[in-house]
């Protein structure tokens, strides 16, 4: 579905490939009329649209590559993971824009230096 390649300065920025969905589904119909919120995201990365959260999670890495020191050696599915993992542990913060928690949760797990 998607994968990382070597963008500016070493950085990692993701690259599509292949149609991800021409068509919304219906969740991601839904979610797009409203801003994305974490509880959203979290909802489709535990499984009600486990492509929805994937899709979102490379939309925003190809909108914001550059800005996070992910290693050259990190894979999607890793980046997936630790995404995943901060949304479960922090369900304080999931009413917050989906954008800023995946932000956050790859700042942290990936501090620039």
């Amino acid at each position: 579905m998607a994968q990382w390649r070597h963008g500016l300065g070493g950085l990692r920025c993701f690259v599509v490939l292949g149609a991800l969905v021409a068509l919304p589904t219906d969740t991601r119909a839904q979610a797009t009329q409203e801003e994305l919120s974490g509880n959203k995201l979290h909802a489709w990365c535990q499984g009600a649209d486990v492509e929805a959260c994937e899709s979102e999670i490379d939309e925003y890495g190809f909108a914001y590559a550059g800005e996070h020191c992910v290693p050259d050696a990190a894979t999607f599915q890793q980046i997936v993971d630790v995404i995943k993992l901060y949304l479960v542990n922090r369900p304080e913060r999931r009413h917050l824009p989906a954008w800023q928690l995946i932000g956050e949760a790859v700042d942290q797990a990936w501090p620039c230096e």
